[in-house]
């Protein structure tokens, strides 16, 4: 619990619309406005700066990895052979007596495939792990500033970064660093090269009814006021809101996107600056812009499960060809008397015999996909 945190908080309602992010118009209408309150206990719930960007947990990670192996818009193959090893285990058509053989190098293909995507997520994790223990320098309540996690900020925070250190959340700035003897100007730069690739520094002001009236702790624990401001969007480029500062009647300041350091960024050639926090976790903007982690296919992928369509479908028809060759032969000669066939028609009805047939040659020409085309790719992909 920090300073401006409400002392109740599994009471307070939701900062966000009705049926957020699935939102309607008339959800909108009756809450058109993101309200944080500045300098007291906030009176709405916000999410916490903690941020997830690893696809799996312990707990969800087999059925997660199943469903993505055998989907069959993007792992056809694997789903054929899960198919061919089910037909394995039919009697009238299986060809290696019952039992399915196609399971075993399907099982180590998956295993393969899944040892792939343990260590990509770990990687995941333990990236998400530094940025939630990272510290940032938080104002509390004896009128301090003290390290804190990131993933302890709440919206409402006063946040200081310091030059080169990456800003922890979406900060709406409030006061900078100043040279002695020089009128207030409230200037900052940062480097947003994680939000937009650019490498040039680009300027940032302060709020100009808050840059001149920080000057101490003192100043900044006696301030109060709300901001309203838009509710959490991908648009990193736009920001709308005000600043209302009830103090000695400051008065309201529109938000404007200069006056914003977005997470993720880094504080170039300034000492430091001071903000406030206004979307924290994954309602920052970097975060809103980043979609959940799928699974990864390339444009080579996609063509593969083509090509595999193709060749299922002339497979079949070898397969049409052989069975109707097969059922034209079978009613032209009595089987059970040629011997040395060592054959035997398991129902002698044309219909069923086609069906017995298709499936028994599919069965003996299902190498036509390789197993193990999956693992070759990433192999040679990693």
């Amino acid at each position: 619990m920090n300073f401006f945190s409400s002392s109740n908080v599994e009471a307070l309602p939701s900062g966000l619309p009705a049926n957020w992010p699935n939102h309607d118009e008339e959800d909108l209408k009756a809450f058109p406005w993101r309200e944080i309150n500045v300098g007291t206990e906030q009176q709405y719930l916000f999410k916490d700066n903690f941020v997830k960007t690893s696809k799996y947990t312990p707990w969800d990670f087999l059925p997660k990895f199943l469903l993505e192996e055998f989907n069959p818009n993007t792992k056809i193959a694997n789903c054929y052979f899960f198919v061919i090893a089910l037909l394995q285990m039919v009697p009238q058509i299986s060809n290696t007596g019952g039992l399915p053989t196609t399971f075993a190098p399907l099982s180590v293909v998956v295993f393969v495939d899944g040892l792939f995507q343990v260590m990509e997520d770990m990687n995941r994790h333990k990236a998400d792990a530094i940025a939630n223990s990272s510290k940032a320098i938080r104002f509390v309540k004896n009128g301090s500033w003290l390290a804190t996690k990131w993933n302890m900020l709440q919206v409402g925070d006063y946040v200081k970064v310091s030059s080169r250190e990456q800003v922890p959340a979406d900060l709406l700035i409030l006061s900078t660093a100043e040279e002695p003897g020089v009128p207030p100007r409230g200037q900052c730069y940062v480097e947003t090269k994680q939000l937009d690739g650019e490498t040039n520094l680009k300027l940032r002001l302060a709020m100009p009814n808050t840059l001149a009236n920080i000057k101490t702790n003192d100043d900044l624990l006696a301030l109060r006021g709300t901001i309203q401001m838009e509710h959490p969007n991908n648009l990193i480029d736009t920001f709308e809101g005000s600043l209302n500062i009830e103090n000695n009647n400051i008065g309201k300041e529109a938000c404007q996107p200069v006056n914003m350091l977005l997470r993720g960024c880094v504080l170039r050639n300034t000492e430091w600056i001071i903000g406030i926090v206004v979307n924290s976790g994954h309602d920052t903007k970097i975060m809103m812009t980043s979609k959940e982690t799928k699974q990864k296919c390339s444009a080579m992928e996609f063509r593969v499960s083509t090509q595999i369509l193709y060749i299922v479908s002339l497979l079949s028809f070898f397969c049409i060809f052989g069975a109707t060759g097969a059922t034209i032969w079978n009613n032209k000669n009595n089987v059970d008397d040629i011997w040395y066939l060592g054959y035997h028609i398991i129902d002698k009805n044309p219909g069923t015999n086609f069906i017995i047939m298709f499936f028994y040659y599919f069965l003996l020409h299902a190498t036509f996909i390789p197993v193990s085309l999956y693992v070759s790719m990433t192999i040679a992909r990693a």
